[in-house]
């Protein structure tokens, strides 16, 4: 099954041992997980219209620690401080009532709130490149900490984002060596495999696998999976299309804009310049310019074009600016022009 749909992500990543191996072979967290228990996502706010493009998991150690574990196929708008927003819910979960103090004068105890929190770990991966600076063109797993700016030292270690961009995972079989690296092959090309892979031989993997096996799943779950896989490959097609439909549409449509300008402005630049010289000259001079000027006219309204079929088909505006180049701000004006 496809470990990147709705229904594949939580029937792999629900089996307790999965998501403790996956997330110590991390190897980025402050303490090596010995047992995880799930928690209803409901505690976390989670809001309704993310589910199509946002899978999580909400979990707990024994030592209170708490893990949000989510995959995102699609980019969003705001992404960033929605992992901030389940990580405040969890952060506000763990205050627990302290001590009773007297306050005010009559001297009413009231109980004062203890901020020893045991952890808050949001874990993003997402199928697509979110961080696209050369400097991390090659890191998969990218770390978000608390940080001291003048000492460069963690303000905390009880805070932590932890994001997963599987497009940059390059590695192939052969070069698989650690637990990370099968994990996240297997994340980016299990629904490719017809077979468990040989160098698969860990336990946790062999479980991994067998619960993916499509010919297990009963025929209820065999429908729900069809369904996320539709979802799935609907968001994928959508954002194919959008991106090749407005750069072959504005290349056809700038040429053709180019070639007739290029025309007029060679027959007006010949005139100057000779009747027999600078009409073979103008044109081929005013055609190319024509053609470039044309093109980039095209293009632009084509991109504009684009931003409002893109609107009406419901995608954010963050997957627009993302599709079209523009930012939010000229997204908005378009809009409303």
């Amino acid at each position: 099954m496809n470990p990147k749909t709705d229904f594949g992500f939580k029937k792999l990543f629900g089996i307790e041992q999965v998501l403790r191996e996956f997330l110590n072979s991390l190897e980025v967290f402050p303490e090596k997980i010995s047992a995880i228990g799930y928690l209803p996502l409901e505690q976390l706010g989670v809001v309704e219209k993310d589910r199509k493009a946002v899978y999580d998991i909400y979990a707990t150690t024994a030592s209170g620690k708490r893990y949000i574990v989510e995959m995102q196929v699609s980019r969003q708008d705001h992404f960033e401080e929605r992992m901030l927003f389940y990580a405040s819910h969890s952060v506000i979960e763990q205050v627990k009532k302290g001590k009773q103090v007297k306050v005010g004068a009559r001297g009413k105890k009231v109980a004062q709130p203890s901020y020893a929190i045991d952890g808050v770990y949001v874990i993003a991966i997402v199928d697509f490149e979110l961080f696209k600076e050369k400097e991390v063109k090659d890191v998969v797993v990218e770390q978000v900490h608390l940080m001291r700016q003048a000492a460069n030292l963690k303000f905390t270690d009880k805070f932590q984002l932890v994001i997963i961009e599987l497009p940059k995972f390059k590695k192939t079989l052969d070069e698989l060596v650690t637990l990370k690296d099968k994990f996240l092959f297997s994340l980016k090309h299990m629904d490719k495999l017809a077979e468990r892979p040989a160098v698969m031989v860990e336990e946790v993997l062999q479980v991994f696998y067998e619960k993916a096996e499509l010919n297990k799943l009963t025929t209820t779950d065999m429908r729900t999976y069809n369904r996320s896989i539709e979802a799935y490959e609907g968001m994928q097609n959508a954002m194919s299309f959008a991106r090749r439909e407005g750069v072959e549409i504005g290349e056809k449509r700038g040429e053709k804009r180019g070639r007739m300008k290029g025309i007029e402005q060679g027959i007006k630049r010949g005139r100057k310049e000779g009747i027999k010289e600078g009409i073979v000259r103008g044109e081929k001079r005013g055609e190319k310019r024509g053609r470039m000027e044309g093109r980039m006219e095209g293009i632009e309204e084509e991109r504009i074009r684009l931003v409002k079929n893109s609107y009406k088909a419901n995608l954010s505006f963050q997957q627009i600016a993302e599709i079209t180049g523009f930012t939010e701000e000229q997204i908005y004006a378009i809009l409303d022009s």
